[in-house]
């Protein structure tokens, strides 16, 4: 049965309010908890439409756990870019450059990559190089090289296994 505004707050009065509260506590905590049940409320008494809400309980609830999720979005968010903040500050202080074992390492791993491009067919190569690297499409490398498109994705699952038979960390 649809409430008018005067009997809204004396339908919700007493143990409503208590249940509602406690509702609101577990959700957000005992320190957010008083202003989201007091925006609820808000919400409910500025409704243009008071006359549609039947369950003015339930609609309460229902806000609360709307509000409750804005709030923990809220929070993230604001925790999020801290992080960040605190991540770019740190990340400012070490330096970008990789050291020399790491671009030795790089570049006999990038020399081992090579080989084993080297080992395969010409035309596994040639797709494996279109689409790792340039990015085409299994359409686009097929009508480049004047293949189907069944062969095309054939020649990358073989180049692919090739490649985890014989390099350790393949793919990265």
């Amino acid at each position: 049965m649809p409430y008018k505004k005067s009997h809204l707050i004396e339908k919700l009065s007493g143990s409503d309010h208590k249940e509602i509260h406690a509702f609101a506590s577990r959700r957000v905590g005992q320190q957010d908890a008083e202003d989201i049940v007091q925006d609820a409320y808000l919400q409910l008494l500025q409704r243009d439409n008071q006359e549609s809400i039947r369950e003015p309980r339930a609609f309460l609830f229902r806000v609360i756990s709307n509000l409750s999720i804005d709030l923990w979005r809220k929070s993230s968010r604001s925790t999020d870019s801290e992080i960040d903040q605190q991540d770019f500050e740190l990340d400012s202080l070490i330096s970008q450059q990789p050291g020399p074992e790491a671009l030795t390492s790089g570049l006999l791993e990038f020399d081992n990559f090579l080989s084993v491009l080297d080992e395969l067919p010409a035309i596994q190569r040639h797709a494996f190089i279109l689409n790792k690297i340039q990015g085409l499409t299994h359409a686009e490398i097929a009508e480049r090289l004047g293949v189907s498109n069944k062969s095309i994705q054939r020649y990358l699952v073989d180049a692919m296994e090739h490649f985890a038979s014989r390099l350790e960390n393949f793919p990265p």
